[in-house]
């Protein structure tokens, strides 16, 4: 499903694929440490802009031992891993804004400690795969998005629960993936798009990463799915994964692009704070 509230199904050229065009500075009023860590990531943007990968690295790391708990120096770690091809490194960064938003969820399915791993590690690879994808086709690297990912998740624990397998909800104000997105930002994204997939085995350790490639590789067999991962104007992604005791899965990705200047309060809450 794809949903563009500018140009609906528009086709637009394809653009050379790089990391990165603004970082956005969020929160107020914060310690010396806190302040600096922003100055690092405003620094870090002006790298990237340059095609000073090396140098935005380091000072993103700067900004992360200055301020642990920021997701924003994790969100650009992630890309610029992505874009020199690290997967270990990538998918390093990109759990670590997993990891808060699966702290979100009341799930008890992914609560025990190899279960919340093994979710963590798959959605990461996820995000590996869809920017993987991205770069071969020559479109922007998504930015992951903690909060894409909580609806992501939801959406996949509601499938499961409730036993369905559609992008339409049961459930009124969560039919369709813009109105998810709107009850928890509280505004319309410019353009959205959401994958689903599932898939059944045997045994609680059916979740694997074989699994999870095998079921990206399908997405991009189909041409619906296709579509959605190489859209170019989308910049975020979230995904979210819920699992069972005989360790079936149902997976969700939502794409979009949303105004961040709108968005600034919301970005704040879902970075996390010192």
């Amino acid at each position: 499903m794809l949903i563009d509230r500018r140009s609906q199904w528009a086709t637009a050229s394809l653009v050379v694929w790089a990391v990165a065009i603004a970082i956005v500075s969020v929160g107020s009023g914060w310690a010396d440490d806190s302040a600096e860590a922003q100055v690092l990531v405003g620094s870090a943007r002006d790298e990237l802009k340059a095609g000073h990968i090396s140098s935005a690295r380091d000072k993103l790391w700067q900004a992360h031992r200055l301020r642990p708990r920021w997701l924003v120096p994790h969100q650009w770690l992630a890309l610029i891993y992505q874009a020199e091809g690290d997967e270990q490194a990538a998918t390093g960064q990109y759990a670590a804004v997993q990891r808060y938003s699966l702290a979100q969820s009341s799930d008890s399915n992914q609560n025990a400690p190899e279960g919340k791993q093994a979710v963590l590690d798959c959605e990461a690879l996820t995000m590996w795969l869809v920017n993987q994808s991205r770069q071969q086709h020559r479109q922007r690297l998504l930015l992951p998005d903690p909060r894409l990912s909580e609806i992501s998740r939801q959406h996949s624990v509601e499938m499961r629960d409730l036993g369905y397998f559609s992008h339409t909800s049961p459930v009124e104000e969560k039919q369709t993936v813009s109105n998810r997105f709107e009850s928890l930002f509280g505004f319309r994204p410019d353009c959205i798009g959401e994958n689903i997939g599932r898939r059944w085995g045997t045994g609680s350790d059916y979740l694997t990463a074989e699994k999870v490639t095998q079921t990206h590789h399908r997405f991009m067999r189909k041409p619906t799915h296709r579509r959605v991962i190489l859209y170019p104007k989308f910049d975020r992604i979230g995904v979210g994964i819920a699992v069972n005791e005989d360790g079936h899965y149902w997976l969700t990705e939502v794409l979009a692009a949303y105004p961040t200047v709108v968005a600034k309060t919301t970005l704040a809450e879902s970075a996390g704070g010192d």
